[in-house]
């Protein structure tokens, strides 16, 4: 209860008044109560606990005899101990009996009042709320398009420059004109960045440096596949994939206690590919692909003050048949589906991809530590591997 509330943002006063009203309730009703027994705790304009009983009895404060002798009586020991410095009003209150039919609901203010309220045709309930002004619940702003970013920043990276690894793991699969869809692969990744201010560029503005390695994968036993149809597989090494970034809309989405951060990339620039110079491997000369990210963070955790929240993503991705692929023109493409999340450290990345990639290119278990350009991409990696022939 200690953490749900103050992660709701409520002050310590309140947090510590609460917690002590609810125990003392919760006791009674566990001690002399009927099961079954549940708490619930809302926070709206006030404060509500509620801790279900399912005694149609009322409540009777306790015989002086009873007390002095360590008993609490029939039923319940009320009014509730109050904490040092409750108003006075508050430590006089005491039960007032409404049991309905269908069972009691035992009340008290919390810090402020305790008492039994009419119960209807619910559940009975005890209910602690406070008296005094409402506080108000913690928030998250994105007003604007440089606090939108900073949020946005926090579920992708972290602010205080930190290391960040994600990793994802989905599956690509192929369409082309009168043929079924098919799982050609399964695929598994992972992005390590590190975020820096660009200082030139002004206020607000940020290049996230990052490298990123994806492996295909066999679509039943999910081992990394080293050919496929007799072709070498060429896996994705990215160094650099970086970014600048800059206060602009990003598409944002209330998902009840979530926030849905939304990017949608629809790519078409010349392709490091031509047709004359790979016929085989390339599938035109404009390269066209559409990237969706989405990144899923809670509330709560943006609301707070950490540099950097957890978070979990799903991507999408429609392209063309890939180099290694040795389609050429052939109508159709891929489409990659994919999700995956923060991780706390590139440790937890699993122990078979870290050790394929320490093997081959150790520098992808961190980011790079300064900007350079330009990005590596699945089709520039394939040209320096295969340079066109003279």
């Amino acid at each position: 209860m200690r953490d749900r509330l103050q992660e709701w943002g409520l002050d310590e006063d309140t947090v510590e008044a609460s917690q002590l009203i609810v125990s003392e309730l919760v006791t009674n009703a566990v001690r002399y109560g009927t099961p079954p027994l549940r708490l619930r705790v809302l926070l709206d304009s006030t404060l509500t606990c509620e801790v279900h009983d399912g005694s149609p009895a009322s409540p009777a404060p306790a015989a002086r005899a009873d007390r002095r002798r360590g008993r609490p009586g029939p039923v319940h020991r009320l009014p509730p101990r109050l904490p040092l410095g409750s108003p006075p009003r508050a430590r006089r209150q005491g039960a007032v009996d409404r049991t309905g039919p269908a069972g009691r609901r035992v009340g008290a203010d919390g810090g402020a009042t305790a008492g039994v309220t009419g119960q209807g045709s619910g559940p009975p309930i005890v209910r602690i709320a406070p008296t005094g002004r409402p506080r108000s619940r913690r928030v998250v702003s994105m007003t604007t398009p440089a606090e939108t970013l900073r949020s946005f920043l926090r579920t992708r990276a972290s602010l205080d420059g930190a290391e960040v690894t994600y990793w994802w793991s989905g599956d690509v699969y192929s369409w082309a004109p009168d043929e079924p869809y098919q799982r050609l692969f399964g695929f598994e990744g992972l992005n390590v960045s590190r975020l820096v201010e660009d200082a030139e560029a002004g206020p607000d503005a940020y290049r996230l440096l990052t490298r990123e390695a994806a492996f295909y994968l066999d679509p039943v036993s999910r081992k990394i596949l080293e050919s496929w149809q007799d072709l070498p597989v060429v896996h994705v090494w990215n160094d650099p994939a970086n970014q600048k970034l800059r206060p602009a809309p990003i598409p944002t989405t209330e998902l009840g206690g979530q926030v849905c951060f939304s990017l949608e990339i629809p790519l078409a620039y010349p392709s490091p590919l031509p047709v004359a110079e790979y016929p085989v491997h390339s599938a035109g000369d404009t390269y066209k692909a559409l990237e969706l990210f989405q990144f899923f963070a809670d509330r709560a955790d943006l609301a707070g003050p950490a540099p950097g929240v957890p978070a979990t993503m799903s991507w999408s991705r429609m392209s063309p048949w890939l180099p290694w692929m040795a389609r050429g023109q052939r109508p159709g493409g891929l489409t990659f589906h994919c999700r995956g999340r923060k991780l706390a450290a590139y440790t937890e990345v699993p122990e078979r991809t870290r050790a394929y990639i320490a093997a081959r290119h150790p520098e992808f278990a961190h980011a790079p530590e300064r900007w350079s350009e330009p990005n590596e991409t699945s089709w520039t990696y394939f040209r320096k591997l295969n340079p066109p022939q003279e």
